[in-house]
């Protein structure tokens, strides 16, 4: 099997939880930030689309997908992967 299947099987298996708490928490710090800067959630109504957008769809969708693909530079496991992938029969 080809090694960018070998990788986004590593990725999924290593980083899924903590890609999905990340975002999770990334748009809720997002939401608390855009409230109190504004001062209220009809200011928050005046403020551009684009920033509201942004802030509460795109960064934690970066987070995420950040996340996804190298948050298991962060942990300190080390694994064997010479025989991943390999048919045994």
């Amino acid at each position: 099997c080809p090694s960018w299947i070998k990788r986004l099987t590593l990725c999924h298996c290593l980083n899924l939880n903590l890609s999905i708490t990340s975002s999770v928490v990334t748009w809720g710090l997002a939401v608390v930030i855009l409230l109190l800067e504004a001062g209220s959630i009809e200011d928050v109504r005046q403020r551009p689309p684009a920033l509201r957008f942004s802030l509460v769809y795109g960064l934690p969708v970066a987070v995420f997908f950040a996340t996804y693909l190298f948050g298991h530079l962060w942990d300190s496991r080390t694994f064997w992967l010479d025989q991943l992938c390999v048919d045994q029969t």
